[in-house]
């Protein structure tokens, strides 16, 4: 958790090690004077067979969103559609589907990710990095059944994009 450069990976599949920097803007006016990074994250892409990692993402508007009762939408990502790297930014993220009976006020309050970041469920094998307009980023490779509950909510961020990545 913490400043985040967007997410480096090696798409060279041929390719087997790779040098870079991630230097991250320390502060404001992020002139380049100042850089830190907070952490590196370390995964094995699996870009040579991605539907290999599973069956997708599931975004709910609620926390629990997936399970019976929590009358979340519901936007499904096909491991189809992430084949090897997929991203997005929250705002696109629509709700498609409601279980449970919503009233219509309650589908235009709460129409995308960005509104309303409820819960997220990785089916399987992805890494999904999350990160705010300021460039705040937290990494899972868990489901999250509470977006509220997470470090990246609790310092005040909300969620502006979404990077999803198949890995082994």
């Amino acid at each position: 958790v913490g400043a985040c450069t967007l997410p480096y990976f090696i798409t060279d599949l041929n390719q087997e090690e790779a040098c870079s920097t991630a230097a991250v803007p320390e502060e404001p006016p992020y002139d380049g004077t100042k850089t830190l990074s907070s952490s590196a994250t370390f995964f094995m892409w699996n870009g040579k067979n991605p539907e290999t990692s599973g069956a997708g993402v599931d975004f709910y508007s609620e926390p629990w969103g997936k399970f019976l009762g929590a009358r979340a939408g519901k936007h499904a990502l096909s491991q189809n559609t992430i084949n090897g790297y997929w991203s997005a930014f929250a705002q696109n993220i629509k709700f498609k589907s409601y279980s449970g009976n919503r009233p219509p006020a309650y589908k235009t309050m709460y129409a995308n990710f960005s509104q309303r970041s409820g819960s997220m469920f990785l089916n399987d094998n992805y890494l999904a990095a999350i990160y705010s307009k300021t460039q705040f980023c937290q990494i899972f490779f868990n489901d999250v059944f509470n977006f509220k509950t997470t470090e990246f909510s609790a310092t005040g961020n909300n969620v502006n994009a979404v990077y999803i990545i198949p890995v082994k």
